[in-house]
């Protein structure tokens, strides 16, 4: 299904009624006790994997890589080790980082199972990290544990295009949150702010250092000023109501809930309907923003008002197209909960399906009209 987008930056939520079901989330059948694969390094706090080689490349934010490291504090790089265990954002990176749960995680207790880390591949052209029953290091002996994946998926045989891939984040569970972040990144945002504790070239990225501190007039202040160059740029392309992904290049994405206890919800929440399940493609090296092409729309959210279904929000830009739901979404009823500003809608015709639009009148929901696949109806 997909909406013509009427007004600059006005957001909507849709809610889809449906049901959801949690499937089995943890990918399995990769060999060892658990069916994890092979333990990806030795328990340690803060450590990292060897470079470890991948059997197809992935081209992330246009560079192309071949290998990868699994790091203890919740997620794989590209291009380096990353024994970070706090970031406050995901543009202070200095390696491409990709990190389902990045949180100071302990798997290296002296007298508590705080779980174990795991790499293998389930079938070809499939790559999995798995973080199995992790503790947090400030409360290993809590008891709390999570368990989730990072997944690398080869789609190059489907798009043609060597180094097309999918990321994919999967949540089995997550009792406990520690300052953590879900999401990727390019890792071109200046590196680590560095104070004077700072240890050269694990804290500080990049050094240089003096006396065993960072120099910021080198390292953060550059990093900075082109942050504020870039926000400028995105604002005056917002007032003359041109797409900014159109202009500027995201380099790094977010899940929502970082540095709170809402990031608990990933476990029972999805971009792809399944919970526990987020998936993100990346297509000639870019990142294909949700919503912008039939093969990429944006899923729904678990709804939280106790109806039992999904809200869709997103933002409304000027005389644009946006793409919800996949073609085989049928049986649902969806509805606007929050402004009528669509300009037109057109339905998909893939399947045999019949369209009904109500629109509330004086005494509620009122029958209109039934709607025609293929065929944009203006509102």
């Amino acid at each position: 299904m997909k909406f013509i987008k009427m007004l600059l930056l006005t957001t909507f939520t849709m809610l889809v009624l449906s049901n959801s079901v949690k499937a089995e989330i943890i990918l399995t059948g990769m060999g060892g006790d658990l069916g994890l694969g092979t333990q990806a390094m030795p328990p340690a706090d803060d450590g990292s994997s060897n470079e470890l080689t991948l059997p197809f490349d992935v081209n992330f934010y246009g560079t192309t890589y071949d290998s990868f490291f699994v790091n203890s504090n919740g997620n794989i790089s590209l291009g380096g080790s990353f024994t970070r265990f706090s970031i406050d954002n995901l543009t202070q990176p200095n390696v491409a980082v990709i990190a389902p749960f990045f949180s100071d995680i302990n798997v290296n207790c002296d007298s508590e199972n705080c779980g174990d880390i795991f790499v293998g591949s389930p079938s070809e052209g499939v790559v999995v990290a798995t973080w199995n029953e992790v503790a947090a290091y400030s409360g290993s002996t809590s008891g709390d544990r999570n368990t989730f994946q990072a997944v690398l998926i080869d789609r190059s045989d489907e798009t043609g295009t060597n180094g097309d891939f999918d990321i994919q984040f999967r949540y089995e569970s997550l009792e406990w949150e520690d300052g953590s972040i879900a999401g990727f990144t390019a890792g071109n945002g200046g590196g680590i702010e560095c104070g004077p504790e700072c240890e050269c070239g694990i804290d500080c990225m990049p050094p240089p250092c003096v006396d065993d501190i960072c120099d910021e007039d080198l390292v953060v202040q550059p990093s900075r000023i082109t942050a504020q160059v870039e926000e400028l740029q995105i604002e005056e392309v917002a007032v003359e109501e041109v797409a900014v992904e159109e202009v500027v290049g995201a380099t790094y994405y977010a899940l929502p809930g970082a540095l709170s206890e809402q990031m608990l919800d990933l476990a029972n929440t999805s971009n792809i309907g399944v919970d526990g399940v987020w998936n993100f493609a990346f297509r000639d090296g870019e990142f294909v923003i949700p919503g912008t092409t039939a093969e990429n729309p944006i899923m729904p959210l678990n709804g939280s008002d106790g109806s039992g279904g999904w809200n869709f929000n997103f933002n409304v830009d000027f005389d644009e197209i946006v793409f919800i739901d996949p073609d085989v979404a049928v049986g649902y009823d969806y509805y606007v909960d929050s402004g009528n500003n669509f300009a037109s809608v057109l339905l998909p015709n893939d399947f045999d399906a019949d369209f009904e639009l109500w629109l509330m009148g004086t005494t509620g929901w009122e029958f209109v009209t039934n709607l025609n696949a293929d065929v944009e109806y203006f509102f």
